[in-house]
């Protein structure tokens, strides 16, 4: 039972209280400390996300001999990108990027000679094929060409690891973290293993992949067609979606938990199931050879992808000297470790046999991972609920409130309270996603994402807390607290918050780099200030629910909430103003509005094979939500673009020589 000197309880309509604004109270400043305590455990939190290992140079391998050597991954991804844009079929791809690769893997080869421990195969394959894809759609391909490595375990072992990369790239773009960084890097730990002396039980196996952009052919080549692909027991997949910081894991198994056993031991782990779940949702434009893997040769592993500065993907900012060093090192290590770890695991001799189940796993900032089975983490949600529903009735027991109608109530309000509070912050932010948009005026935190602090996290924050103030108006129960719980228990309540929220600031910010690059590839059809708005919603709701009742502690809380819808108000004025303008050809920090524009001559036929029809010109794809409005102005011939419904209705894929059919979707 509380201390008498601790609180004083008392149980009363709130007409009964003459005194009430003589409540102690804490300073109507600490509103704004409360604010600002959370943005500095945010941007701690961004500070700690953003470490990375040392780069390593050739100086340094004399004291870190089995460890990846940033300085000469870095070599050989200058020698790839200085080829220029790799597409799948030109003479950079298909002649000087493989014999660029045919060389360096030779050379490793003739190094690694003296070695009688490894043996090095070398496969140059060139295939033809096809495939369904998306539901209804064939994809053929010819003559695509593999370079497949295969570092030899025991005799006459049949199991082995594939660590997958690709050297195509998209149109424009030198391809440098996409995917030529990956590439530099498994040319690096081929290096590094092949002069080994490590006993390996099993086969590792690098396949350098020459189309990959042109909707996964060469990796369904390989896995359906290819003699090695039939002992591939675990896939590691290099992406890309982005262009520096950590690769994050965000698809493994699919429900394997003993793969992460292997991760939680590398040195550094950087992984989250949110990021797995977002992915299978559709909402991300880009799919990675991991799905051909799985689907053609059911294939379990790991998925990695640069997630950071996505605006640079398959664009001609994607170079080589944007890329930190650190960035290889991470993906570098990453890589070795799994590969010398799984070349000795023994869950490879019979993978069909291991444990299957859901997974829920994610690092705590880089430090360490974090991973159980979801039946696991249900018995714990569950548990956790009943010992919240617990605690309540102790608190009614303590504070002699009793089971009695007022109290009772009293938490009901404030349940439905809390959860008007979130509709109408769902509300608010939509309505602003949607006036935004009407207005012309979409994506002005597409080159400033700072700026949905403002728009969609301050609005939110103002209506829960808001709407908590009034509610604590009109509540039946009335607590006065003395002056000594003002001074120490907010501050317990708050310590005790930090360390659970960090891995929700983490994803916080994790998910906003990811998804705000994406908006500017994702088709004019949907309004993105909806999506952003939303996700921005959901985030902060994670991150500050437990943090707004404290709203009703304060002694004037509604100018908390005044600063807020003022900060709102703010930012919105930016909006209209050139800081709010959405894109930036900043080569040190590009945001481009993307076009994908195709220059046709065409010639149409019908079934007798009679032309009825024959024109040219540029057929232009809207990326994002401001095509072709932000550059009509600008472009004369815009004035007079005609639809091609027709051609649609008549014609497959619309008549156009189409790079993807993926563009329709």
């Amino acid at each position: 039972m509380p201390s008498s000197d601790s609180q004083e309880i008392l149980i009363n309509n709130n007409d009964d209280f003459k005194d009430a604004d003589k409540e102690p109270k804490a300073p109507t400043y600490a509103g704004l400390i409360l604010i600002l305590l959370v943005l500095g455990e945010f941007g701690l939190v961004y500070l700690i996300n953003d470490i990375m290992p040392t780069p390593l140079t050739i100086a340094d391998e004399k004291e870190h001999k089995k460890s990846f050597i940033t300085e000469r991954a870095r070599n050989d991804l200058e020698e790839l990108v200085r080829i220029g844009p790799r597409v799948q079929g030109s003479r950079e791809n298909e002649e000087f990027a493989v014999d660029y690769l045919l060389n360096k893997i030779n050379d490793i080869k003739k190094n690694a000679a003296s070695n009688k421990r490894r043996k090095i195969e070398i496969d140059h394959q060139i295939v033809s094929g096809s495939y369904n894809l998306y539901e209804k759609t064939i994809n053929a391909y010819g003559n695509i060409q593999n370079i497949v490595v295969k570092l030899h375990g025991r005799p006459f072992v049949k199991n082995s690891i594939l660590i997958n990369v690709h050297f195509d790239t998209a149109p424009t773009s030198p391809g440098g973290s996409d995917d030529g960084i990956n590439c530099a890097a498994a040319l690096e730990v081929l290096r590094k293993l092949s002069n080994s002396s490590e006993p390996f039980k099993n086969n590792i196996i690098f396949l350098f992949n020459g189309a990959e952009e042109t909707a996964l052919q060469a990796s369904h080549a390989f896995i359906t067609q290819h003699e090695w692909a039939k002992e591939v027991r675990v896939l590691i997949n290099l992406e890309a979606a982005g262009a520096s910081g950590k690769p994050m894991l965000f698809q493994v198994g699919p429900r394997k938990p003993w793969l992460l056993n292997y991760y939680r031991n590398t040195p550094h782990a950087y992984a989250n199931v949110l990021a797995e779940e977002l992915f299978s949702t559709g909402l991300i434009p880009s799919a990675t050879d991991f799905g051909i893997f799985n689907e053609f040769g059911n294939l379990t592993g790991f998925d990695f992808a640069f997630t950071r500065d996505g605006y640079r993907y398959h664009t001609s900012f994607d170079g080589f000297d944007n890329i930190p060093d650190s960035s290889y090192q991470y993906i570098g290590d990453i890589t070795l470790s799994l590969a010398r770890t799984l070349a000795n695991a023994e869950e490879l001799k019979n993978v069909e046999e291991q444990p299957t189940e859901d997974t829920v796993y994610y690092d705590y900032v880089g430090l360490f991972l974090i991973s159980y089975k979801q039946t696991v983490g249900i018995i714990m949600h569950c548990v956790t609920a009943v010992l919240v529903l617990l605690v309540i009735a102790k608190s009614l027991y303590d504070f002699r409130f009793g089971f009695h109608r007022k109290p009772i109530l009293y938490f009901i309000i404030t349940l439905v309270g809390i959860l008007i509070g979130w509709i109408l912050a769902a509300a608010c932010v939509v309505i602003i996603g949607i006036i935004l948009d009407a207005v012309k005026f979409s994506m002005s935190w597409y080159a400033n994402p700072w700026l949905t602090l403002g728009l969609y996290v301050a609005p939110t924050i103002m209506c829960t807390t808001g709407f908590t103030i009034v509610l604590n108006k009109f509540n039946p129960v009335k607590v006065i607290l003395n002056t000594s719980f003002l001074k120490i228990w907010p501050f317990i309540y708050i310590l005790a918050t930090i360390l659970p929220n960090v891995p929700v600031m983490q994803f916080a910010i994790v998910s906003m780099e990811f998804m705000i690059p994406i908006a500017g590839r994702s088709g004019n059809h949907d309004n993105p200030e909806i999506l952003i708005g939303v996700i921005a919603l959901g985030l902060t709701l994670l991150a500050t629910s437990f943090y707004t009742p404290l709203i009703t502690i304060i002694r004037k809380p509604f100018i908390t909430v005044l600063g807020l819808l003022g900060v709102c108000l703010l930012f919105l004025v930016f909006v209209f103003t050139p800081v709010g303008f959405p894109y930036s050809d900043n080569p040190n920090s590009p945001a481009p509005q993307r076009f994908l524009i195709y220059h046709a001559s065409r010639t149409f036929r019908n079934d007798l094979n009679q032309v009825y029809k024959t024109d040219s010109g540029y057929f232009l794809l809207h990326s994002d939500r401001n095509s072709p409005h932000s550059v009509k102005r600008y472009v004369d011939e815009l004035q007079n673009a005609t639809s091609i419904e027709d051609d649609c209705n008549r014609s497959l894929y619309c008549g156009l020589p189409l790079r993807k059919t993926k563009v329709f979707n």
